[in-house]
């Protein structure tokens, strides 16, 4: 670690955390991957690859931001990767108050079409306001003005329309990883104006889907007065028929009055193919993946990986195969349902309560239905290395992913990636938006226990050749549009507005 170079950046990605954790290890500062799995950041890490004019905007803790006790401007060096980094002070407080508070009980439940969960507390609004402002600050002093900003997430809407007074020539671009939702849904939210007042300064708003797209059109044009300046046909990639997500057409550019024009875009991300398969060939991943195997024996296992979230629907998917394991005795004995939850925060209350009836519902059904010999639900409640992760998909005939809502769901390209030509199946709820992309999945409502239980038969009885040939097709969209590929094409898509104005 080295300090930054003090000259103005050219690109600059802003995410609330670094690109690597820092820890200290003998009075020396030493750079680790993040314990948490997070695939986005190794791929906002690589755009930095052979760009030497960038610099990373993140969060670190401290007692005092006035005087911090850590050098803000950093050069990391870490596994051939070169990242100037750039770290916004904030206490143990302000971050408790922006981001497990307010980010998770006010605007994550709404995102998430939640809004019965939604609390309301103005101080820690005004926190987020603080914490965003202090990011466009930060970014602002250190950037050229021309600069091309990525700014990523919820957690700091306000930050484009606070650059966009700082740095009125700089390209402004915003990535969603999460849904946004539809129009009536996010009205609910107090400071919708202020948010959607900030978004409109963007060159570039992205999302995963054209739904999302068209959720925030919307709500630009119902609720800011904004109006759709071009409109098309949803790309053939997005195309399907009667899934909830579905949209025929797609918006592209909106304009406002104040703000000027907005270029729109679905760019769903990708998964990391290459260190998926480098893993998968090695003879460590073999190896723990027949160890599973051997423990297993001639069972089929239900695979289900994710974090312990309420919009996650583990309550509905351990419902789900409970009556399957009542209504359907032929296959007790045959399957085991391996549901592995990784925890989430522990500052987070809104999950504890799910947590007590998970565990409370794989008690009853192992209760149940377990003989000797056999455990209906192998439940794991701790973060899996990744490894690991990838070794489970391997050994898996069936993954079970049943978000209420998600955003995207990484998991199931992952486990795509893994299957390579193997007769695998996978359930995919049709609120996640991967089921847009992932056509030859077998979509479920997770709202519809009738629904789940078809999926769930559907998959243990379809033929092996069926189940090849959905795989395949799935594998060729996974590798086709890759991690790698995302960036590529969110960032050649940032069109300053000046330019796009003389193109319209």
């Amino acid at each position: 670690m080295s300090p930054a170079k003090t000259s103005k950046a050219s690109l600059i990605m802003v995410y609330h955390r670094e690109p690597w954790e820092e820890h200290t290890v003998h009075g020396k500062a030493q750079w680790r991957d993040h314990r948490s799995p997070n695939g986005i950041i190794p791929t906002l890490r690589n755009v930095f690859r052979h760009n030497d004019q960038g610099l990373w905007v993140a969060w670190k803790k401290c007692k005092d931001p006035a005087q911090p006790d850590f050098q803000q401007d950093v050069t990391v060096d870490h596994n051939g990767v070169h990242v100037d980094v750039h770290r916004v002070p904030l206490t143990t407080e302000q971050v408790n108050l922006f981001y497990y508070r307010f980010s998770k009980e006010a605007l994550w439940p709404v995102i998430f079409a939640f809004p019965g969960k939604l609390e309301v507390d103005e101080s820690h609004w005004r926190n987020y306001v603080d914490v965003n402002r202090r990011f466009a600050e930060a970014v602002a002093a250190r950037a050229a003005p021309d600069a091309r900003i990525w700014v990523h997430d919820y957690n700091l809407w306000l930050v484009p329309g606070m650059l966009r007074q700082l740095l009125p020539h700089a390209t402004i671009g915003f990535f969603h990883h999460t849904p946004f939702p539809a129009a009536d849904v996010f009205a609910i939210l107090p400071w919708r104006d202020q948010i959607l007042a900030s978004l409109l300064d963007c060159d570039l708003v992205g999302f995963h889907i054209p739904r999302y797209q068209e959720n925030f059109v919307d709500a630009a044009c119902n609720l800011a007065g904004a109006r759709r300046i071009k409109t098309a046909d949803v790309d053939d990639r997005f195309l399907t028929t009667g899934g909830a997500l579905t949209t025929s057409r797609v918006t592209s550019v909106i304009e406002h009055p104040a703000h000027g024009q907005c270029q729109l875009g679905s760019f769903p991300v990708g998964v990391d193919v290459g260190a998926i398969d480098r893993i998968v060939a090695s003879f460590g991943h073999r190896r723990r993946a027949d160890a599973i195997r051997a423990e297993i024996g001639h069972r089929r296992v239900i695979l289900s990986i994710e974090r312990l979230d309420y919009i996650k629907g583990p309550v509905q998917k351990l419902l789900a195969y409970e009556q399957l394991l009542e209504h359907a005795p032929e296959y007790r004995e045959k399957v085991v349902f391996v549901n592995i939850l990784t925890p989430p925060a522990d500052q987070i209350a809104a999950y504890r309560s799910v947590r007590k009836e998970v565990d409370l519902i794989v008690g009853r059904i192992n209760g149940r239905f377990a003989t000797l010999s056999w455990t209906p639900v192998r439940y794991f409640y701790k973060p899996l290395p990744y490894e690991d992760v990838l070794a489970w998909y391997d050994a898996s005939s069936i993954a079970w992913i049943t978000p209420l809502r998600d955003g995207l769901n990484l998991v199931a390209k992952e486990f795509v990636a893994t299957a390579r030509d193997r007769a695998m199946t996978l359930i995919l709820s049709e609120f996640a938006g991967a089921q847009v992309e992932l056509k030859h999945v077998i979509a479920a409502n997770p709202y519809a226990p009738a629904s789940m239980d078809a999926a769930l038969r559907k998959a243990l009885e379809m033929p092996d050749d069926e189940q090849r040939e959905r795989m395949a097709a799935m594998d060729k969209i996974v590798r086709g549009h890759d991690v790698a590929a995302w960036a590529d094409e969110f960032l050649t898509a940032m069109t300053p507005r000046h330019e796009l104005r003389r193109s319209a």
